[in-house]
């Protein structure tokens, strides 16, 4: 993405919203020139406490990224936790056509390492 965007922009549920950490932290990425990366977390919260429904355990990671000092940044969000296949084809959801990416996942692998993400077999939830 080529702006910043808040939780309050991401679909939410009747019961539950995405709520942003407070915690930010920030890498240096050294084998991409010193590009810089802020990043912090999102998952769901219930939006009435009184409410005794469930709520997805969605989670999601939204990052800044600066590859260049003088670059305006780019914003990615990449989901740690989601719906499941068999979940995803009970959702109705009308999607709209992405714009091409600025980067290819190829481009986009330091997050691996940097995510500490665990190695799974899914072919939906492998990095490449």
């Amino acid at each position: 993405f080529c702006e910043p965007f808040s939780a309050r922009n991401l679909p939410s549920g009747k019961n539950w919203r995405w709520n942003q950490t407070k915690a930010r932290k920030q890498a240096f990425l050294k084998k991409r020139g010193n590009a810089v990366v802020n990043f912090f977390k999102l998952s769901t919260r219930k939006r009435n406490v009184k409410d005794s429904g469930s709520i997805p355990g969605f989670k999601m990671w939204q990052f800044e990224l600066f590859l260049h000092k003088e670059d305006e940044p780019v914003y990615i969000i990449w989901c740690e936790k989601g719906l499941q296949p068999e979940e995803e084809e009970e959702e109705e959801k009308e999607q709209k056509p992405l714009d091409e990416p600025a980067m290819s996942m190829e481009e986009l692998a330091f997050f691996h390492e940097l995510l500490k993400v665990p190695e799974t077999k899914d072919p939906l939830f492998s990095w490449p």
